[in-house]
């Protein structure tokens, strides 16, 4: 057994994360994960005071990284056409690169504590009417089809958050290439 100063609660939850996705939140326990990290339940408590607060600290780093790269994309001096292409693309970069982490955010939202749920709530109706409102702009300016806004968001970004599913860093694409590919389908199309 390591001692507990050995380590790290960011190893805790990469570790707790891995479980997470794949058994599921409500199938693993403390006790599976201080087995997998080779320590005692009790060290864990060191860091958290329970498996919620393991998965909220989980769900919390993706709407950090979704807060990230949305105030970069809308910091840019570029048109809303272009804006929302980039908001697609590093919505599907922070998939593919985060399968693990997203595959938890998306599968066990449910699980969260009532105080997260409401904060994830509240974020990811932001960042739908940022997009949705980005996409309206482009749209009235003459760059999108002419559509419901909020219809054409869930749908774009909805394709997009299915990738964790299938998405495989060891296929034949990486995670740049495929979420250009995908972007120019989702954006452009698939006709010639």
């Amino acid at each position: 057994m390591r001692n507990y100063k050995e380590v790290t609660r960011e190893r805790i939850i990469d570790e707790a994360a891995a479980l997470f996705f794949e058994k599921g939140y409500k199938n693993t326990s403390l006790e599976t994960v201080a087995k997998q990290l080779e320590i005692t339940r009790p060290a864990i408590y060191h860091y958290f005071k329970n498996k919620e607060e393991i998965i909220t600290a989980i769900i919390r780093e993706v709407l950090k990284k979704v807060t990230a790269y949305s105030e970069k994309v809308l910091n840019q001096n570029i048109k809303p056409s272009e804006k929302f292409e980039q908001m697609v693309i590093q919505h599907l970069l922070l998939i593919l690169k985060n399968k693990i982490f997203v595959g938890i955010f998306f599968e066990e939202q449910k699980s969260l504590p009532e105080q997260a749920t409401k904060e994830t709530i509240k974020l990811i109706d932001e960042y739908y009417k940022t997009c949705t409102d980005l996409y309206k702009e482009a749209m009235e300016g003459g760059c999108f089809i002419q559509t419901d806004p909020s219809i054409a968001v869930q749908t774009i970004l909805g394709a997009c958050s299915w990738s964790y599913k299938w998405y495989s860093q060891a296929g034949s694409m990486a995670a740049e290439e495929m979420a250009k590919t995908m972007s120019v389908i989702l954006m452009r199309g698939y006709r010639v």
